[in-house]
């Protein structure tokens, strides 16, 4: 064997060594940009879903487009303009309840404490905490009070800030996903012509092919998703509104729909809200509904999402939910809302380039049992013979027997 150590050679693979590193770290600099490139991509196939079903109908690209893009801006802002309203009046009315809830709670206790000889002598009498005595608590004049609500008030103004700038960099990251994922659908054969151009030509075929995968992984997940919000929307109106009759259900019903799009921690934001308007309406009822909503996310979470999952995108829970842990820690909270179509989308990769292209198994079909004494027997793996790596005690002494390698395949 001749290896070639000219300097041409060395020049190249030096060349593509750097231009590797300099990819590595561009994309990790890049990171969150390339989030919401996906983002944009998503948001584009969604639109794309409705906009192809108007062009069969016979309305021209360009219009089915328009329509489609214009109907679920116009749906994401009249949910917006509904929800969020409803949710600030309802935390303002119980931000006004809890001095009379402090009352209410501190009279229960006098009353309850005043009952037995024992227990007042066990127990403090509750101090009342009007404005005078706070203030000879606190040793603090008119004056010095006024100081330090004034220091309060200042301390409080760069969180307001941070607040404000968060709300203005997700409506700008917004708009920016919104125009991106128009522009994708305007024209989406032209970046794909643009990709083709870069790869050599008998890797052209293969690329369409893997492009029309990850599509079809998206719009299942986009499928997915829209039955699992449909079906908690309806469960949770249906149990929580008209069955049990609190206040603001449908509102509650779609926040919980929307919440399914971060999956199993979407699950418990809901009993924000739940918190909120019972709270104010009938503090008993909390401890009521919210019992009956986590028995609800627990048959959704676990009986109809992962069947919907399991039959649209073949995914594993676990692997899901480490997925989140990894998108979190890498992108944030954007991260944790794309972790389930991101891990879907690796996955079709790696199962198209790696699994079939690479080590040829496309076509095999692999399944593996669990054995009665807990170990994993291989049933089928694409040809005759069944194999078995069993984890039990007794394995290790029949090792040539529990593990065969296949014979390749002439």
């Amino acid at each position: 064997m001749v290896v070639d150590h000219s300097y041409s050679t060395f020049v190249k693979r030096l060349l593509t060594t750097v231009l590797v590193v300099v990819l590595i770290i561009g994309t990790w600099y890049l990171r969150s940009i390339l989030l919401l490139g996906f983002l944009a991509a998503i948001v584009a196939i969604a639109i794309h879903i409705p906009a192809h079903r108007l062009e069969r109908w016979g309305v021209p690209h360009a219009l089915a487009v328009t329509l489609a893009t214009t109907a679920l801006t116009l749906l994401a802002i009249l949910l917006n303009l509904w929800i969020l309203p409803s949710l600030i009046v309802g935390m303002a009315e119980l931000v006004a309840l809890i001095p009379y809830a402090l009352k209410q709670a501190g009279e229960m206790y006098e009353q309850w404490r005043l009952q037995s000889v024992p227990l007042r002598a066990l127990l403090p009498p509750l101090i009342d905490d009007s404005l005078g005595e706070a203030q000879a608590i606190l040793g603090l004049d008119q004056q010095q009070l006024g100081t330090f609500v004034v220091g309060v008030i200042n301390s409080a103004l760069p969180v307001l800030q941070g607040v404000g700038n968060v709300i203005l960099s997700f409506l700008a990251n917004s708009l920016l996903v919104i125009f991106i994922s128009i522009l994708l659908l305007v024209e989406p054969q032209s970046y794909a012509t643009i990709a083709l151009m870069l790869l050599p030509r008998r890797h052209h075929h293969r690329f369409v092919d893997i492009w029309n995968d990850v599509y079809h992984t998206v719009t299942n997940w986009i499928i997915a998703q829209t039955l699992s919000v449909t079906i908690t929307v309806v469960l949770v109106w249906l149990i929580l509104g008209l069955l049990l009759q609190m206040p603001n259900a449908l509102v509650v019903a779609i926040f919980a729909g929307l919440a399914t799009f971060i999956p199993n921690i979407g699950a418990f934001l809901p009993l924000i809200p739940i918190a909120v308007f019972t709270l104010v309406d009938d503090p008993a009822q909390f401890l009521i509904v919210a019992p009956i909503y986590l028995l609800i996310q627990l048959i959704e979470s676990n009986v109809l999402t992962p069947s919907i999952f399991r039959v649209e995108l073949d995914i594993p829970l676990a692997g899901l939910l480490f997925t989140q842990v990894i998108a979190v820690a890498l992108f944030g909270a954007l991260g944790l809302l794309l972790a389930a179509p991101l891990l879907a989308v690796v996955a079709t990769l790696v199962r198209e380039l790696y699994s079939y292209d690479y080590l040829g198994l496309r076509g095999v079909s692999v399944t593996v049992v669990t054995t009665a004494r807990g170990g994993l027997q291989l049933v089928n793996c694409g040809c005759n013979e069944n194999r078995r790596f069993d984890t039990s005690k007794n394995a290790g002494s029949h090792a040539d027997q529990s593990i065969s390698r296949p014979q390749p395949v002439e």
